[in-house]
């Protein structure tokens, strides 16, 4: 099999050595009808052509039919606001999803965690400040 891969340059054999005994090491034989890791461990080692099954891509439902969470999520942590009292929505970044998996919740929606809360309205505070030109003790 080596002189196969290697007639038209030689000095490849040594970078070819691993993958040409990983094909041999998973190949079943004629004498046993199986391969060589059969034989030592039980089954073939997995190899990137086992890996080209694609991954569930939906996310798990955060969210009945009426809009109320299904399950306790932990916020990570807040990324933007829109709108003011009672009315104000979070962006919300969640600890497990990826960062695409962000939502817009109402105030009321995030229990547990008012520390983020209150951090992220000072952030706001010290923003709102520093773009107004306006020092801590001027507000």
């Amino acid at each position: 099999m080596l002189r196969t891969y290697i007639h038209s340059d030689e000095r490849e054999w040594e970078r070819l050595l691993p993958a040409l005994e990983l094909a041999h090491n998973t190949t079943s034989h004629s004498s046993t009808e199986l391969s060589p890791f059969e034989v030592m461990i039980g089954e073939n080692p997995l190899t990137a052509a086992n890996l080209d099954t694609e991954a569930d891509t939906a996310w798990p439902r955060i969210r009945d039919v009426a809009g109320n969470p299904t399950e306790d999520y932990e916020v990570d942590h807040i990324m933007d606001q829109r709108g003011s009292g009672d009315e104000a929505q979070y962006l919300v970044k969640w600890r497990w999803p990826p960062d695409d998996q962000v939502t817009w919740e109402p105030a009321h929606h995030l229990t547990g965690c008012q520390a983020l809360l209150r951090a992220w309205h000072c952030r706001q505070r010290r923003r709102l400040q520093c773009r107004n030109n306006i020092g801590p003790s001027d507000a």
